[in-house]
Parts: structure tokens; C-alpha cells; sequence
């Protein structure tokens, strides 16, 4: 039996999408998570993640004295642990000691002991396999560097380290020295000193962040009173010579009663958090400085009348606070505070904190220790905790006032999570894992952005019994793997990509729906309107064998090049594979009308070029259009040109429909 082929829906519909527009997010951790074993069989700890703005992730933790790192680029999987260097001796500070620029380039800041104490930095191209290890300063056993070590990059790739020295080896003479290294150098500056001797003490609990300009803000745990530590803290701007000299940003009358965090947003206005002890209790409190200008100390408060710079309120004792900010400058403070876990947010135009909250969670216990957070680039928000066995977590919405409870991580047993969220949203998560010994770091993703669907190929109109090419292109997802189904609209489905045949005419809207693993769906909407074919006398169905009805060449546009005068469009076939189409005709325009006296007689339509080509059954092909010299003339002084493409395409039998229609031509210059 004979099939005639056709030309349906030419010039079909090419639509790309960067992101369709319906998405549905349902954020969920991907499962199964991926087991880090270290050679070794201590205890990890330090867990700390951070990832670049593309989803590319990096895990490095201590154990047994070594430093080990795995990576995971955005959509693969994370590699084995490997050690930064085989020297062994090394430790590494809980929080600000390791770092990502936008590109990929990884940073770790440690204190290394064998052959002697020394501060380094160790870095990285995220996919290589060498580590290249730098020495800030060479030191003296007079004046060895103890712990901490902390840094911070920008993501174009200005770095700074800050750690301690012992002057003379005395308690008392320990001084903070830094060193820098400028964006697109690899030489880091010589180390100097920040403040002077006695502002410094090992395990002072520092803090450090830059904001994108290379502003940067240090704030820690001062003993320079030899009477109990208060929170100090300076600053380089970008530009500047040199840091500010340490000032307290706390009162002097009461000690800290934890660590220290800091954050600086895009403007350059800084934020530190710690917890004062009043007497009874520990509070969170805060201090801001602004671009250029000294920080704005925190007064102190009495066991019964809290200080204007409280977070946390009287009668409850607070854990070391977090603080994150976010790109428009949103500041969210976190803590824990017996059995919740409580938040402040101060909103990016500036003004006061909001009033204090409690994070909803799927757990109500959480254990003492930090709130992790990870501030997403689309303006969420991301909580983990410890909570009883399991790590509990909470995610605030772009554009939400509260947070909402997440899932667990998946499992029990774990602890100490870190985590770092692209420019998605898309959040990367490790911590350790105690269900046997030796312990070992665990690593997943929690899947926020929906998939994408771009280069969507699928035709307004087709004809029945006819068969269709339609396909589109689903963008790789960062964490979890996608897939694609169509419901045509007619109680059928089909792939993300192959051929369609309605049996009956009618309109209807087809539905690409792309789903990753954890519920996050895009789907898009195809209208399309189906004609039945007639007979060539017009009374009905063609016949099975017989000729169908003309296709329709929708009206559409091709791109003539001025130099050749020739150019392409988009049809296709719907002859069974096998079969081919063989498409060919000329192009016409209304010729112009003259005098009055001639308008009864209209004149033949002006031949302005050809068009032809061969296309497979079942595929999509380009059909050359070729301007001959009067439709070169025209379209050049007309930059746009409508035609009527009149032609045929034939079937391998020779049976012909009718090609007539109109397009627009348009002048492409190149």
C-alpha cells in the first residue's frame, strides 16, 4: 500500500527555551548518598563543603593529621578521598579554612607541623589531581604559628590568611599576622601584622570573610584584657594600605560566651555575631560596620535588661550563633537555644533584625553546636543542625519570611553538617557518619532547581494518520539525574524524543513534563490542531493508497544570505521511513499593479526564485530556498520580502501533493 508523503507543519515550530515556564519545586536530598572512606581510621572532624556558583562541590575534613578533600562537578560523582599533601601533622580550623573562587579554584588554609610548625595554603583547579602547597611565612621556633589558620577568596580569586604567632613563645606576645595574594596573581604578599603583640591567643576562634570587591572583615576572641575575652575586630578595605587596628566590639564588662561568626555583603557592610555571657546566660549579640567607617560596638545588657544589640532573648542560654548573607544583602542570624533552633533577619535595604523566630524542623531536640547555613544566589536560604542521631535541616524560599521545615539528611547516626549552595539554590552537604567505626564523611545534595527544557521541536498543525517528528533537549541537572514524557493530549505518551501520529482530527495541547529524582518538575504546552485529510474530490477521507489532501506550508520565514542569495527553512516528512519526500517549486510575488485602465487585468505573478531539496521519511530536513537575480534585487532594497512558495512534494511512488503558501524572506548581511 502506497503512502503519500507530505510536507505537515513546515517550517516547524522551533521554540527554545532557557526555562520553561511552569516549574514545580520540591526540593529533597538525593539518595543514595556518597560514602568518603579515608585511608585512615581516626575520627573525621572539621567537615567543611564549599561550591562554586556553577554547582561544582568540595568536601575537606581532617583525619588522623592529614588533610583529605573529595570534589564532585555539578551532574557527576564524588571521587575518591585523597590526601592535600603526604606530611601528615597538619590541622585544620573548624570554620573559614577552606575556599572556592568562581572558576573552580580551590583553596585550604592549614597549620602543618612536620619539619617544624608552619602556616600554609594549599590549592587546587577543581578536576585536577595536584595540590600546590605554599608556605605564607617562614617561621622560627622562637616565633612558631599556632592554631587557627582561617582564609577567605573572593570569586575572582583575591585570597587573605590570617593566623597566629607566638612571639618569644609567650601567651601574652601571640600577634595576627596575614598575608595576600591579589586576583590573577599566584604570588602571595609578605606576612604583616595585624594589631600588635597581646591581641592575639591561640584557639582565639577567629572569623573572616570578603565581600566580591576584596573588602575584608576578621573578628575574634580578645584576651588583650588578660581578664576574659571579648569580641574584637578589624578591617582591610579594598585599596587600603594595611587592616584597621583591632577595636572591641563587645562590652568589656562581660566575657564571650562562644565563638565568633562575620559576614560582609556585596556593599561592603560587615556583620559579626557572638554570644555575650551576662551572668546566667549566654545571648547572641551582634555589631555592623559600614564601608570606610569603624564598627558600631555592641553595649552590654544586664541579666534582666537586654542590650539594643540582642538577638537572643533573657533566660535562655544560646549556643555560637551563624550568620549568612545573601546577594541582595538579607542578613539571617542563627543559634541554637534549648530545644529549637531560633533566627534573626535583617532585610537587605537595612534597618532593624526581625523578631526573633523559631526555624520549623522535623525535630524538636536539637543538640548544643552551630547552625550551618548556606545563603543560595536566588535568594534562599538553607539551615542544618544536629538533631538527635540525625541532621536536621530547614530552607527558607527566595522571597519567603520563614523558614520551612526540610527533611532530614537521609540517614541516623549523623553529625556535624556543613554545607555551600550554588547559584541555584542547589545546596551540597557532608558530615560525618557514626553508625560504625572508623567513621566516615558522607556527601549529598539537596536537588532545589527545577530541570530545564530548551530546543523544543514540535509542529502547531499535522494532519491525521500522519506521522510527525518532535523532539527537545532537557538541560543536565546539577544533582540528580532528569527525564523527559510527553502526554500528546489524546490519552497517549511518548519519549522525550521520536515520531507522533494522531488518529483523529481535532485540537490538542501536548505536555512535556522533564522530572529530576526528588519531585522538581518543568513542564511545558504545545497546542497543536489536526485536519483530516479528504479525498481529492473533496467528499470525504482519502481513500487508503490514495492521494491525500494539499499539505499547508506554514506561513513562516528563512534567512537569505545577501552574498549568494540563498537560504534555508525547516520542513517535514511524514512519509514512513523508507520513503522520502522530494519538495520543489518556485517563488512568486504579486506582480505591481499598473494604471487604472489595466487594473481589470491583472498581471502574472513575478518569479523571484526556487526552492528544493530532499528530505528522509520521518525527519526533519532544510530546504534550500535560491533568490534568482530580480528576487536578489528586491529582497536587498527591501530588507524583508513576503512570497508564495508554489511546488510540489512527491512520494517514491510519484504521487504529488500541492505546495502553496506564504513566506516571509528576510536579508541575513553575513
Amino acid at each position: 500500500m502506497t503512502r503519500i508523503a507530505r510536507a505537515v507543519a513546515a517550517l516547524s515550530v522551533l521554540i527554545v527555551l532557557s526555562l520553561a515556564p511552569a516549574a514545580g519545586a520540591s526540593p529533597g536530598w538525593v539518595t543514595p548518598v556518597a560514602s568518603l572512606p579515608s585511608a585512615g581510621s581516626s575520627i573525621p572532624e572539621d567537615v567543611q563543603v564549599v561550591s562554586d556558583p556553577q554547582g561544582d562541590t568540595a568536601v575537606v575534613w581532617l583525619e588522623g593529621g592529614s588533610i583529605w578533600e573529595s570534589e564532585r562537578p555539578a551532574g557527576g560523582s564524588f571521587t575518591a578521598p585523597s590526601k592535600i599533601t603526604t606530611a601528615g601533622s597538619e590541622t585544620l580550623n573548624p570554620t573559614n579554612s577552606v575556599a572556592i573562587t568562581s572558576g573552580g579554584l580551590i583553596y585550604v588554609f592549614f597549620l602543618s607541623n612536620g619539619g617544624g610548625s608552619h602556616t600554609d595554603v594549599a590549592s587546587k583547579q577543581l578536576g585536577s589531581t595536584t595540590w600546590s602547597v605554599e608556605e605564607l611565612e617562614i617561621h622560627s621556633n622562637t616565633n612558631p604559628p599556632v592554631q587557627p589558620v582561617v582564609g577567605a577568596v573572593t570569586p575572582s580569586g583575591e585570597a587573605v590568611g590570617i593566623w597566629v604567632e607566638d612571639i618569644k613563645g609567650e601567651f601574652n606576645h601571640a600577634v595576627w599576622r596575614y598575608a595576600m595574594k591579589p586576583r590573577g596573581s599566584s604570588t602571595w604578599s609578605a606576612a604583616a601584622n595585624i594589631g600588635g603583640e597581646g591581641d592575639a591567643f591561640e584557639g582565639s576562634q577567629p572569623a573572616l570573610a570578603m565581600d566580591p570587591n576584596g573588602d575584608a572583615v576578621f573578628a575574634y576572641s580578645s584576651n588583650a584584657s588578660l581578664s576574659h575575652p571579648i569580641a574584637a575586630a578589624s578591617s582591610l578595605d579594598a585599596g587600603a594600605p594595611g587592616w584597621t587596628a583591632p577595636a572591641g566590639i563587645s562590652d568589656g564588662s562581660q566575657s564571650l560566651g562562644g565563638g565568633l561568626a562575620v559576614a560582609i555583603d556585596a556593599k561592603g557592610t560587615a556583620t559579626a555575631a557572638w554570644a555575650r555571657n551576662n551572668g546566667a546566660n549566654n545571648i547572641v549579640q551582634f555589631a555592623t560596620r559600614s564601608l570606610g567607617k569603624a564598627w558600631e560596638a555592641a553595649p552590654a545588657g544586664s541579666t534582666s535588661t537586654p542590650g539594643p544589640n540582642d538577638l537572643s532573648p533573657l533566660g535562655t542560654s544560646a549556643g555560637t550563633p551563624s550568620i549568612a548573607i545573601e546577594p541582595d544583602g538579607t542578613t539571617t542570624v542563627a543559634w541554637v537555644a534549648g530545644d529549637s533552633v531560633n533566627e534573626r533577619t535583617r532585610p537587605g535595604s537595612g534597618g532593624a533584625f526581625n523578631a526573633a523566630t523559631t526555624i520549623a524542623s522535623t525535630e524538636t531536640f536539637p543538640e548544643e553546636g552551630q547552625v550551618a547555613l548556606a545563603a543560595g544566589a536566588d535568594g534562599s536560604m538553607v539551615a542544618l543542625w544536629d538533631a538527635k542521631e540525625v541532621v536536621s535541616a530547614a530552607r527558607r524560599a527566595p522571597g519567603a519570611a520563614t523558614f520551612s521545615a526540610a527533611p532530614n539528611l537521609p540517614g541516623t547516626a549523623d553529625t556535624k553538617p556543613s554545607g555551600a549552595a550554588d547559584n541555584q539554590g542547589n545546596v551540597g552537604v557532608a558530615w560525618v557518619n557514626r553508625t560504625s567505626f572508623p567513621f566516615v564523611v558522607q556527601a549529598t545534595g539537596l536537588a532545589v532547581a527545577p530541570p530545564t527544557i530548551s530546543n523544543l521541536v514540535f509542529p502547531s498543525t499535522a494532519i491525521a494518520g500522519a506521522p510527525f517528528a518532535y523532539s527537545a533537549t532537557l538541560g543536565s541537572d546539577r544533582w540528580s539525574p532528569v527525564t523527559g514524557l510527553w502526554n500528546f493530549g489524546d490519552g497517549t505518551t511518548g519519549p522525550l524524543a521520536g515520531m507522533k501520529t494522531y488518529t483523529g482530527g481535532g485540537s490538542f495541547t501536548a505536555t512535556l513534563t522533564a522530572s529530576d529524582s526528588v519531585g522538581n518538575t518543568t513542564t511545558v504546552h504545545m497546542p497543536i490542531t489536526v485536519t483530516v485529510a479528504t479525498s481529492p474530490g473533496g467528499k470525504g477521507p482519502a481513500a487508503p493508497g490514495g492521494n491525500a489532501a494539499p499539505s499547508v506550508l506554514v506561513a513562516g520565514s528563512a534567512a537569505i544570505s545577501a552574498k549568494t542569495g540563498t537560504g534555508s527553512a525547516t520542513f517535514t516528512c511524514d512519509a514512513p521511513a523508507g520513503e522520502s519526500c522530494v519538495i520543489s517549486g518556485k517563488l512568486e510575488i504579486a506582480a505591481t499593479k499598473g494604471s487604472a485602465a489595466k487594473k481589470s487585468k491583472p498581471k502574472a505573478p513575478i518569479v523571484v526564485g526556487t526552492f528544493s531539496g530532499t528530505i528522509a521519511g520521518g525527519k526533519i530536513g532544510k530546504i534550500v530556498f535560491k533568490l534568482n537575480k530580480t528576487g536578489r534585487a528586491l529582497l536587498k532594497r527591501k530588507h524583508k520580502l513576503k512570497v508564495v512558495a508554489i511546488g510540489s512534494s512527491k512520494d517514491h511512488a510519484g504521487q504529488s501533493v500541492k505546495i502553496d503558501k506564504q513566506i516571509t524572506l528576510t536579508l541575513r548581511k553575513k
